[in-house]
């Protein structure tokens, strides 16, 4: 499943892209690197809507915490910080999901190479930049959740 990044300033064809997208598959440290980065992945992301479910678990049904939350006022707050964290995720990963499928369905159906869809998804599974933005923003939204339950249970 790579992702056939291609640079912009070079002029490759559809074919030329599939030719280098099965050199690549077949290269054995090419191929370790990615599944260790695919492991890490999957990890990382586990791990934010693990931490995210389980923070609004923990804020929403602890009876002193729920309470000391709510008589803080900082509840919407809080949840939706949580909450986007994790919407950043789950977009992230069915974005990831369907770009990596059509680009791996067009590995192995050469015609599907010149398809609307192959081209769309594939330019989507080479933009690395919308994964760091969305695991910045989670990062973010859950750091600043933090900071608010840390101001609120400090007092």
């Amino acid at each position: 499943m790579l992702r056939g990044i291609v640079p912009q300033a070079t002029r490759v064809t559809q074919q030329q892209e599939a030719g280098m997208a099965i050199t690549k598959k077949s290269d054995a440290v090419s191929q370790g690197c990615f599944e260790s980065y695919a492991e890490y992945n999957r990890i990382l992301r586990s791990w934010f809507v693990a931490f995210g479910m389980g923070g609004l678990a923990l804020f929403l049904l602890e009876s002193p915490v729920h309470e000391a939350l709510l008589a803080s006022g900082q509840t919407r707050t809080v949840v939706t910080l949580f909450l986007t964290g994790v919407t950043a995720q789950i977009v992230v990963a069915f974005l990831n999901k369907y770009a990596n499928w059509y680009c791996y369905f067009g590995e192995d159906n050469p015609a599907f190479l010149q398809s609307t869809l192959y081209r769309f998804w594939s330019r989507i599974a080479s933009q690395f930049w919308i994964d760091i933005i969305l695991d910045i923003l989670t990062v973010g939204c859950f750091l600043a959740a933090i900071g608010l339950l840390f101001d609120i249970f400090a007092r």
